[in-house]
């Protein structure tokens, strides 16, 4: 786990600094709910951007992978709009 971290720190790196950037806008616009949406939106593409972007750069991107970021993407999505109802 400690080798594969270490080769892809840039990509795990963009991941946290993006996700922390997310969180720290949503407790930001905390209040304003049409906001928090707009930003689980960023938050669900970001995700699954990011899980393409970094299996197309380590050549392991399948259709299987792609369908798997996305739904956790959208489960993730779903949550949250629930959770901040």
């Amino acid at each position: 786990m400690r080798k594969e971290f270490l080769q892809h720190a840039l990509a795990y790196s963009i991941l946290i600094g993006g996700l922390a950037a997310i969180i720290f806008g949503f407790m930001v616009v905390w209040p304003n709910r049409i906001a928090e949406r707009y930003l689980i939106m960023i938050l669900a593409a970001f995700y699954f951007m990011w899980g393409v972007i970094a299996h197309v750069k380590t050549e392991h991107l399948t259709w299987k992978v792609v369908f798997e970021y996305l739904v956790v993407s959208l489960l993730a999505a779903v949550l949250l709009s629930v959770v901040t109802f």
